[in-house]
């Protein structure tokens, strides 16, 4: 199967403890990998990643955080809005089987909803 896990975080190659969903991500691909699946991380960029045995597509600029609960929501509406494009061109490439996504839902469901509509 070709499934793709998404997420604002980079899986760190090797994971560093600290941040969960990176480790989880990393650990998830991979032991997707020894089940014999093929497996891309979309996610966002990180300087100095080293090699890996999935394939990562790398989305925007690196993950914003900011305690201004106003500026944290336009940042992942923005997000969502570059995800929703580059999933349809994605999708359209790789045809994957399954896409999970490591994100709060209403940022997937806005990118689904734009990937699926062609907007």
């Amino acid at each position: 199967m070709k499934i793709c896990l998404i997420g604002k975080s980079t899986p760190r190659i090797p994971p560093e403890p600290g941040v969960p969903v990176t480790v989880y991500m990393h650990t998830l691909a991979e032991q997707l990998i020894n089940m014999g699946h093929e497996v891309d991380v979309v996610c966002a960029p990180l300087a100095g990643m080293k090699q890996q045995k999935y394939g990562v597509i790398c989305i925007g600029h690196k993950p914003f955080t900011c305690k201004n609960t106003f500026l944290q929501l336009a940042y992942e509406v923005l997000y969502s809005l570059r995800l929703g494009f580059s999933l349809k061109k994605i999708q359209r490439k790789q045809h994957y089987d399954v896409i999970h996504f490591f994100e709060n839902p209403a940022t997937a469901f806005s990118a689904l909803l734009l990937a699926r509509k062609g907007v």
